[in-house]
């Protein structure tokens, strides 16, 4: 039920839609006024004017006479960005060391929230 009545308020607005424009053209045609009739042409013209699509890149192939660009490639990719290099290797680590510094981290952890919750407690016993 919604489609069909989409479907006539559709039809309805072509209809309408046909119709200005076919007065438009009837106004069009029995105007007299040259140089309204010269701004609509060239408007005309100036909307179907299209890009060949080469202005930019040319239709010459590329060439690098002086040797200034490298590694050159047609493939679509970001040319401003340098390339990604390769991770530098890690320098091997002590288990030991590492499992000192996990327990440091772990303990001073607990104590930052072990602290701030005594001192929170002490406070309210001294409010109270």
């Amino acid at each position: 039920m919604v489609f069909k009545l989409k479907r006539v308020i559709d039809n309805y607005r072509r209809k309408v839609h046909r119709e200005d424009a076919g007065q438009l053209a009837a106004y069009l045609e029995e105007m007299n006024d040259v140089e309204l009739l010269n701004e609509l042409s060239q408007r005309k013209t100036a909307l179907d004017y299209s890009l060949r699509h080469d202005e930019l890149a040319g239709t010459q192939p590329a060439d690098d006479n002086k040797g200034l660009l490298s590694d050159i490639s047609n493939a679509p990719d970001i040319n401003f960005i340098t390339r990604k290099k390769d991770a530098a290797a890690r320098p091997p680590v002590d288990p030991a060391l590492g499992k000192l510094v996990l327990w440091f981290l772990g303990t001073a952890t607990f104590w930052l929230l072990f602290g701030t919750t005594v001192g929170n407690m002490s406070e309210l016993i001294r409010q109270s």
